[in-house]
């Protein structure tokens, strides 16, 4: 894969570059988010909700990173807003905190 001509392509709105960045990306990217939501049906709502935001900001990636870790770090920020906003989350993640504290301290 061609990272600068994919770029290139998805940002002049060519679908098959589109669906190309998709599917190269989408099946590592469904596991990150189930790793954060355990559950199949949020993981696949969090990967689609992030790949939105993977389209719809691509002209802001500057191509110094990987384009991998930049989508990465998307989907990362979009699972845990997607879990800040679901109300059957919110105990879990006050544990982690909670957690987290405890062993800093």
């Amino acid at each position: 894969m061609d990272q600068n001509k994919l770029l290139n392509d998805c940002l002049r709105g060519k679908a098959s570059a589109q669906r190309e960045l998709y599917a190269y990306f989408a099946h590592p990217m469904l596991g990150l988010c189930y790793r954060y939501t355990k559950s199949l049906a949020d993981a696949e709502d969090v990967l689609q909700e992030g790949f939105i935001k993977v389209f719809k900001n691509l002209h802001q990636f500057n191509g110094t990173g990987e384009l991998g870790a930049w989508v990465r770090r998307i989907m990362v920020n979009t699972a845990i807003n997607y879990l800040k906003s679901e109300s059957r989350y919110q105990l879990q993640i006050k544990a982690c905190t909670w957690f987290r504290m405890k062993i800093r301290n």
